[in-house]
């Protein structure tokens, strides 16, 4: 029999290195892992201590990793040699939880039991890892991959619970960047961008390691904690966190107190705000100080719970929801939890360890001291962020880490420390791990400084410029139009009236660190304009005015919130006209914001060929002008090119001048059926590598034309065909020529032509192509949506991605239909479905998403036309990769270090890299 050292549990307070059985695989989906990194953490202690029902023989250790040594035959993503870390949950990945993404509570690995861990009471036949090798069951499903090496050794065992804990604790709070949080149980510093983190501790030297870090700590010794808090905070917080658990102490650490941190946590959280609770709460518990608490039961002021609507979330934490992306966090160098750690020890050292670390001996005197009051939930026994023992090197938390070089293996037991480190560690990767100073995580106002705020808007532009009500928060948080919402509305809305007030606006929100979320038009279709981490939108609707027209020069400057097509009706008697013609809702703000186009995009181009010049107020409030008015120019950077397509994240646009066009001397507008959807993308293709002088070309399939007929908003009836519309423009002798140029280059692919004789026909032909969307609209009963995407691809690819992208549509079977500038490779779908039906929005969603990914395998883009917005930010990293990405963020930086322009959009200050060629 093949044998291992292993620590096993003997009795209370007595733990022994052991020699044992080597574990075998028992089921095709198991690996054997040797163990190169474990760690001790306070769950263990509670075993230690005989503060559970667990037997003699259990081996203790559920945060492992290590190198796979066997595989069983069921095993396709892992080989032997690979370096893996396991979360402590053990899940099959198949039950309901697990489908779900909540493998904390799989039911199919312990019977009778909602989840499962290595090396625990009552957690499944699972032994633990504190030894030399350990078996991984469902090993594809539980094994996360890691970088082959020793790299990231002690910032990777982290992983198996302690960091992603931390991310949970905060995450289950249902907190938000932005808002105000009390940790119980010393935490982490800004805590993903909060405003206000309140530490709540009684020990000193915790105390003053979260002051450094920017933490407002409250000695609960020295007064009430939740008086403290609202004093300080002018009222009651967002949030808070429970990082302590049943074995909570009084002030003066006398006695035990169950129930005292979530009485706390009820009495300073705001009406409507959440608790989050990852501190470790049992079923029974030998050592509790009355009856009820050792079954369990503890008591709660559940009227005050409920009249304050407050959200209550418990439970483990699902390691996987979060450790894939928190691994390449620290493989990215955005995150470096190990910090925490300052010793190592052996595997034949770790029964002492255990005495020690218990009786907070030796060199774990003042570190583990507080420990009578925190150490023993369900987390690491970390000091992280905000307890440091005097003799540790500036900066390093108390911590033990198992060494290799131990006389029984090669085991690097990690990690030992004080203090509870699930908020500390986890959720301060963009606070306290991050060495450098990043916005990763934005620190917004708290609620006492929106009121400060909102006093001085009103005060600056007058009440009848600023609104909180309801309805108007909804409107400008809100859009049926948008692929995705975000979770939150603004908390006022602003009105300015000249670029001038809205530098005031600018320099109120940057001095209370509002976010600033600019709306023009509301049409975006990618939640351009919505308020992630609330703050003030500004409404540049009072802003609607032609500032001045040049007509010799051909150019006209106009504020944000005029419409082109009202533009285009002001300028009717220059006989010049504005070409860009995206949705007819569209303003120029926001046409600016996501350098959209339209039909004419063919011909004419996009918007940022329009763009002469930008007056731009800067999140600070400055107010730059980006260039002047000649056509031409060399001087600096391109600033105007900058702001164009930036979606008011790098400033806000106030006074836009445009280029202008003579109106055309001739339009003529044609319409062409074909009998399938390849031939019309063909065609289209031809056209354009022939060079065909054309000025729009179209593309509706028979779907939409059917939709088109049945909403009954045109004058006609259409053949219900895939169809190109076009429209020429020029001499009545160059109009001549490209029509039929046209009809030469399709015919040998076209079912029927027709082109209209006069203005009135043309505007009967086009009529179709412009109420596209509005017929499917017109066809939604209450609770449909359409749900509408665009891609942009090579005019190579155009015919295979039109018809793979329309057998996906047809596929669904609801009412969908592509539709495109297709003249430029652009095209749209456009989806009616039931949102209010989560199946059918899944759906829909895949299918968005697989035209998404077909057009970037075609070395395409993820959007033409509408932008990146929260919709399709994990796209633009695929299409662009990081380090482009990052180029970009740091644009963003320079101008707006403070991440209060429209944050949220484009990309996220959160960093999720995928190297996958580091890993792979």
């Amino acid at each position: 029999m093949s044998t291992m050292k292993a620590l096993n549990y003997v009795g209370p307070y007595k733990v022994k290195v052991e020699d044992i059985e080597k574990p075998k695989l028992e089921h095709p989906d198991d690996i054997i892992v040797k163990v190169t990194t474990a760690a001790i953490c306070g769950s263990d202690l509670h075993m230690y201590e005989g503060r559970t029902s667990a037997e003699p023989g259990i081996t203790f250790g559920h945060e492992n990793m290590g190198i796979v040594e066997e595989l069983g035959q069921g095993v396709t993503l892992l080989k032997k040699g690979d370096r893996v870390v396991m979360p402590f949950n053990v899940a099959d990945g198949r039950c309901r939880n697990c489908e779900e993404g909540k493998t904390a509570f799989c039911t199919g690995v312990n019977p009778g039991f909602a989840g499962g861990a290595y090396g625990y009471v009552a957690m499944g036949p699972y032994r633990g890892g504190q030894a030399q090798y350990i078996r991984i069951p469902y090993a594809d499903f539980n094994a996360l991959k890691l970088p082959p090496g020793k790299e990231h050794e002690a910032d990777f065992i982290l992983l198996a619970d302690i960091f992603p804990t931390g991310w949970h604790g905060v995450e289950i709070s249902g907190f938000q960047p932005g808002e105000s949080i009390a940790v119980f149980g010393a935490g982490s510093a800004t805590l993903r961008g909060a405003s206000n983190v309140y530490v709540v501790d009684r020990v000193p030297e915790r105390l003053a390691v979260a002051k450094s870090i920017n933490c407002i700590a409250i000695d609960f010794t020295k007064g009430d904690a939740v008086d403290q808090i609202i004093a300080h905070n002018g009222g009651m917080v967002d949030r808070s966190v429970d990082a302590v658990g049943y074995q909570a102490v009084d002030p003066n650490g006398s006695s035990e107190r169950p129930n005292i941190i979530i009485e706390n946590m009820i009495r300073v959280t705001r009406a409507c705000g959440g608790l989050g609770i990852p501190g470790l709460y049992v079923p029974s518990d030998p050592g509790a100080p009355d009856s009820n608490s050792a079954k369990g039961i503890i008591s709660l002021s559940f009227g005050k719970l409920f009249e304050k609507g407050l959200s209550l979330s418990t439970g483990q934490c699902n390691v996987k929801k979060y450790n894939r992306y928190l691994r390449d966090m620290i493989i990215a160098g955005k995150a470096k939890p190990s910090f925490v750690i300052s010793h190592e020890i052996s595997l034949g050292d770790a029964e002492v360890a255990y005495e020690k670390f218990d009786k907070r001996e030796g060199g774990y005197t003042n570190a583990f001291r507080p420990a009578f009051r925190v150490v023993h939930s369900y987390m690491y026994l970390k000091f992280s962020a905000y307890g440091i023992k005097p003799t540790s090197p500036p900066g390093r938390s108390e911590k033990v880490e198992f060494s290799s070089s131990s006389p029984h293996g090669s085991s690097k037991f990690v990690k030992i420390a004080a203090g509870i480190a699930i908020v500390g560690a986890g959720v301060g990767a963009y606070s306290v791990f991050t060495k450098s100073n990043t916005p990763d995580k934005p620190i917004y106002g708290s609620n006492a400084d929106f009121k400060k705020a909102l006093r001085e808007l009103q005060e600056k532009l007058g009440d009848d410029q600023v609104s909180t009500d309801e309805s108007d928060l909804q409107q400008h948080g809100y859009s049926e139009w948008s692929s995705v919402n975000a979770e939150r509305l603004p908390v006022a809305i602003a009105y300015p009236r000249s670029t001038e007030d809205v530098s005031e606006i600018a320099k109120i929100c940057h001095k209370y660190r509002l976010p600033m979320n600019p709306y023009s038009g509301g049409s975006s279709l990618e939640a351009n304009f919505a308020a992630p981490y609330g703050g003030v939108t500004i409404d540049f609707m009072a802003m609607d005015q032609v500032i001045a027209l040049h007509e010799e020069d051909m150019d006209v400057v106009v504020q944000p919130s005029i419409q082109w097509q009202e533009l285009n009706q002001k300028l009717e008697h220059t006989n010049l006209f504005f070409p860009v013609d995206p949705g007819p809702s569209a303003k120029i703000g926001g046409m600016v914001g996501t350098n959209c186009s339209g039909t004419n995009a063919m011909h004419y181009g996009t918007m940022k060929d329009w763009v002469i010049n930008l007056t731009v107020v800067l999140a600070d409030g400055r107010i730059v002008k980006t260039r002047r008015r000649p056509r031409k120019t060399s001087a600096g950077y391109n600033l105007t090119g900058l702001f164009v397509g930036s979606e008011g994240t790098l400033g806000l646009v106030t006074e836009i001048t445009l280029k202008l066009s003579p109106i055309p001397e001739n339009t003529r507008v044609g319409v062409v059926t074909f009998s399938d959807i390849g031939k019309a993308a063909t065609a289209a293709s031809k056209m354009i590598r022939r060079g065909i002088p054309v000025q729009c070309m179209e593309l509706m399939d028979d779907v939409q034309m059917s939709v088109v007929n049945r909403a009954g908003g045109t004058s006609r009836v259409w053949k219900e065909l895939p169809t190109l519309f076009f429209k020429f423009s020029g001499t009545k002798g160059q109009v001549a020529d490209s029509i039929n140029q046209t009809k030469e280059t399709i015919q040998p692919f076209a079912d029927t032509f027709e082109f209209a004789k006069d203005d009135d026909e043309a505007h009967t032909l086009w009529s179709a192509r412009k109420e596209a969307l509005w017929s499917m609209i017109a066809l939604g009963d209450e609770g449909s949506s359409v749900w509408t995407t665009d891609v942009a691809v090579p005019i190579s690819s155009l015919r295979e991605i039109i018809e793979t992208s329309k057998k996906d549509i047809d596929g669904l079977g609801f009412f969908a239909g592509v539709i495109g500038h297709i003249g430029d490779g652009n095209f749209h779908g456009f989806i009616l479905h039931n949102r209010n039906d989560p199946e059918e929005q899944k759906r829909v969603e895949q299918c968005v998403h697989n035209m998404v990914e077909r057009a970037l395998e075609m070395d395409g883009s993820c959007t033409g036309e509408h932008g990146i917005g929260m919709g399709k930010k994990e796209f633009l990293l695929r299409e662009l990769g990081n380090d482009t990405v990052d180029v970009m963020r740091n644009l963003k930086l320079a101008l707006d270090p403070h991440w209060l322009m429209n944050p949220g959009k484009i990309f996220d200050f959160k960093i999720r890299h995928i190297p996958l060629h580091k890993i792979l």
